[in-house]
């Protein structure tokens, strides 16, 4: 397999060499694209590439831009509540419960940051959301995932691969 692959806003990425990849893509009334890949011992763990197959509306794209557009923080109880279209259901208390919710610049491109645990089936996930095209309306999703016993376990080639993002250069909207 070759490492390095290009998807989205991403560029190239170079992947763990001992991971292995995984396509799915659904049709549905809204299909949407996820492509992961996870260590060949323990298909448990991922690395993922999501696309919701859809944009969000204008209103909920300007509130996710601006967001980015401010320095980077940790983000207040009304933004996160703001970005309910964006987060989905990192902003379901009841389903995942947040350890922080951010934004900060990620090689040069300012991204989402939300990190948590997913409480029914106890995974951890780190997660970033990136505006796509500048509008905020085409979100692109990247994250880390794996149950809480062994996220640690892969998490240090996991984020060394997430490192290794470079982002596409962005047309003028």
């Amino acid at each position: 397999m070759n490492p390095n692959f290009s998807i989205g806003q991403i560029q190239n990425i170079t992947i763990p060499p001992s991971w292995e990849e995984h396509f799915e893509e659904r049709e549905r009334a809204v299909p949407f694209t996820m492509r992961y890949f996870h260590p060949q011992d323990d298909e448990n763990a991922m690395l993922a590439f999501f696309y919701r197959g859809r944009r969000l509306d204008k209103v909920n794209g300007e509130k996710f831009r601006k967001v980015l557009e401010s320095p980077a923080h940790v983000l207040n109880q009304h933004e996160f509540e703001d970005l309910r279209a964006v987060l989905r259901d990192k902003n379901d208390p009841e389903e995942f419960q947040v350890v922080i919710a951010k934004t900060e610049d990620f090689n040069g491109k300012r991204v989402l940051i939300i990190e948590g645990r997913y409480l029914g089936i106890a995974e951890d996930n780190r997660h970033m959301f990136i505006d796509s095209d500048g509008t905020g309306t085409a979100v692109q999703e990247v994250f880390y995932q794996a149950h809480r016993s062994i996220f640690p376990r892969f998490y240090k080639a996991a984020a060394g691969a997430m490192r290794t993002i470079q982002w596409k250069e962005r047309a003028p909207v």
